[in-house]
C-alpha cells in the first residue's frame, strides 16, 4: 500500500508511483525526453504543453506520453 504521499499513475501502461504534487513536466523529465517534442495525453484528453509544470496528477491517472518520430 503507498504511503499517503504516494500516489499510483499510468504512464504509457506501465504502474509508477509518483509523489502527491507531481506535475506532468516532471513526469516527461524523467523519463529523458524533450518536453517540445512529446504530446502529453492525461485521461484520454491532450494537454495544452504550456500547462505541463502547472499540471499537477492525481492518484490512478493515466498518462500517455507520445514522441514525435522524424523520417524519411
Amino acid at each position: 500500500m503507498p504511503e499517503s504521499s504516494d500516489m499510483l499513475i499510468q504512464v504509457n501502461g506501465k504502474e509508477q508511483k509518483v509523489l502527491q504534487g507531481t506535475t506532468l513536466l516532471q513526469i516527461v523529465q524523467a523519463m529523458g525526453v524533450d518536453p517540445a517534442r512529446v504530446v502529453v495525453e492525461r485521461n484520454l484528453e491532450i494537454v495544452d504543453p504550456e500547462k505541463l509544470s502547472e499540471t499537477r496528477v492525481a492518484d490512478s491517472d493515466r498518462i500517455e506520453v507520445i514522441h514525435f518520430v522524424g523520417g524519411g
